[in-house]
């Protein structure tokens, strides 16, 4: 018999996921190019920690499954949907 039960999705977006990967090669070859300004590496590097950050968000708990979607698999109704469904 089936019981009621909960679950936890994350899910994480491919551009998000994207975005980070070339943030990271970014700071990586910056820093072993020998011609980045002074302070250009850290930039860098706050920036690929922030964007890693946002595309991974929720994903350091174990218990949700992860999911990985290239847009939105659920698109919210705006107003004017829900308007024109009441008449």
């Amino acid at each position: 018999m089936a019981q009621p039960g909960t679950m936890k999705l994350v899910v994480l977006w491919e551009d998000e996921i994207r975005t980070a990967a070339k943030a990271i090669a970014h700071a990586h070859n910056l820093a072993h190019s020998g011609t980045a300004a002074e302070g250009e590496v850290g930039e860098a590097l706050r920036d690929a920690l922030n964007a890693c950050n946002a595309a991974l968000h929720g994903a350091d708990d174990e218990s949700a499954a992860l999911v990985l979607s290239a847009k939105p698999a659920v698109q919210p109704r705006s107003e004017t949907d829900k308007a024109g469904e009441e008449q």
